[in-house]
């Protein structure tokens, strides 16, 4: 009589699995302790392409009232401010908060434009040097008295 031998253990499919599954947590883990570890690094990557997404926008639009040149300053300096990570996040709350608000909609009126620099400049005050010197307050005083004729 010949009797057959009954392997022990997984199958090979199960087998592989249980490898597969196992090198998906394995990168997962190590992708949260990446995280976490460079969580500055990737707020501050966030916060400069909410920045440059916004003056593109604003630029190629083109806003009667706004200056260009001015927010290129601005923003600018901002994003410098934003790269040396020597911030807390809570100097950038009024920033998060123009973004969660305008959504990134691709849509940007005069209005939209005056609110990305009020944003920029309360999240780094020292930013109202350029807005000031340049007369950013006219610039805004001609943005609202034009959208308050429309």
């Amino acid at each position: 009589m010949t009797e057959q031998i009954q392997e022990k253990g997984l199958s090979k499919g199960c087998t592989i699995a249980l490898i597969v599954g196992g090198v998906i947590f394995v990168l997962v883990v190590a992708l949260v302790i990446l995280f976490i570890a460079r969580q500055n690094e990737v707020a501050a990557w966030i916060h400069s392409k909410a920045a440059i997404n916004e003056m593109r926008l604003i630029t190629e639009a083109d806003l009667p009232g706004i200056d260009t040149t001015l927010l290129n300053r601005i923003t600018g300096e901002f994003l410098a401010k934003v790269d040396t990570a020597r911030y807390s996040q809570g100097e950038l709350f009024p920033f998060i908060g123009f973004v969660q608000q305008s959504g990134l909609d691709e849509k940007v009126d005069s209005a939209e434009a005056v609110a990305f620099l009020n944003a920029m400049v309360e999240s780094f005050p020292d930013l109202d040097q350029y807005k000031n010197s340049e007369g950013t307050d006219n610039m805004t005083e001609e943005t609202d008295s034009s959208a308050a004729s429309q």
